[in-house]
């Protein structure tokens, strides 16, 4: 259901990262070869805790919302099965599965490993274009998948 999702995305962000005149992004201002921005002498390391930080908010909301209706529907004894319980039951299967996909997992151990790269490499230049098209596809597509678990729980149980 998120592949044609991911694929747009991917996509969309290829297109442009081809028209750039290099093939590869800087994470750091200070190795920025645009004028002007070397001044700053900034680091992505603020900018990584904080999607890191936001990622790992999600995977606890999506882990819990997961517990929950794995829980509801593990509790459930069919003779006094409510109408709500059935619906909660009825959607759990596609809902965990839309929260398993918005962990995050991978879009933070990949951003960590291509960071950890790009700081070591001599010219800085190891954070080419697929990189950085896979970390953007895998953030992106994990907030829709995130989205979309609590708005299928919505729409089919309430």
């Amino acid at each position: 259901m998120l592949t044609p999702v991911a694929l747009m995305a991917a996509a969309i962000v290829f297109v442009i990262a081809i028209g750039r005149s290099q093939w590869y992004f800087v994470f750091d201002p200070k190795h920025n070869p645009v004028p002007g921005l070397q001044a700053e002498k900034g680091t992505f390391e603020p900018h990584s805790a904080r999607y890191q930080d936001l990622a790992k908010l999600v995977i606890t909301l999506s882990v819990g919302a997961m517990a929950f209706l794995i829980n509801t529907v593990a509790g459930l004894k069919p003779p006094t099965r409510t109408d709500i319980q059935s619906k909660v039951a009825d959607v759990t299967p596609i809902a965990a599965g839309f929260f398993g996909i918005s962990t995050w997992i991978a879009f933070i151990l990949l951003q960590t490993i291509f960071y950890e790269a790009y700081c070591h490499s001599p010219n800085h230049d190891s954070y080419q274009a697929w990189k950085y098209v896979l970390c953007i596809v895998l953030g992106w597509t994990g907030l829709v998948a995130f989205i979309c678990g609590f708005a299928w729980v919505a729409a089919n149980v309430l």
